[in-house]
């Protein structure tokens, strides 16, 4: 017997673990449906990207397309990234928004070729297996988690390199 049922949360952690499919509501509109992982990794829009977890906004305008990524100048350096939405192909020129998860950046002493920021560590809080840090690079300052700290008081020794794969910047639309 197949059985469908909906239930109402505002626990995104609840609706990102029990569920097969979710939809993203604002004002009675839905402005997404998918899988938790499709949501999650792939946010359509800004508000989207906001209310499921924790993202950094990366303000920046399309310089134009490298194969599949779009590649997008900002003020904290060059990233190639993904479209949120399939259906809305930004050109050259346009203004859009990138959201980076916290996860996704990694942390070290040397720059990547593609897709990093130099940049300083400023408060940091250390829970064991995780460290959050506040990643301050060019004026802005992106939210970073390393899985089995290494950075933690590293913000004594100077600046580092924050890094994330491409397939890891979704650009969305502003």
């Amino acid at each position: 017997m197949k059985l469908t049922t909906g239930y109402v949360t505002q626990d995104q952690k609840e609706a990102l673990s029990l569920y097969d499919r979710i939809e993203i509501l604002e004002g009675g509109n839905i402005l997404q449906v998918g899988s938790p992982r499709e949501v999650y990794r792939r946010p359509m829009r800004k508000t989207v990207a906001h209310f499921i977890g924790e993202t950094d906004f990366i303000a920046g305008r399309v310089l134009g397309t490298e194969g599949e990524f779009t590649v997008v100048e900002t003020d904290i350096g060059r990233f190639h990234g993904v479209p949120g939405d399939p259906a809305l192909s930004p050109s050259a020129g346009d203004a859009v928004t990138l959201s980076v998860r916290p996860e996704c950046w990694t942390l070290g002493r040397e720059a990547r070729a593609t897709n990093t920021v130099r940049g300083r560590i400023g408060d940091a809080v250390y829970l064991g297996e995780v460290a959050q840090y506040d990643f301050v690079s060019g004026g802005q300052t992106l939210k970073i988690y390393e899985l089995n700290p290494r950075f933690v008081g590293a913000s004594a020794e100077g600046d580092l390199f924050a890094s994330v794969e491409p397939r890891d910047v979704v650009v969305l639309v502003a």
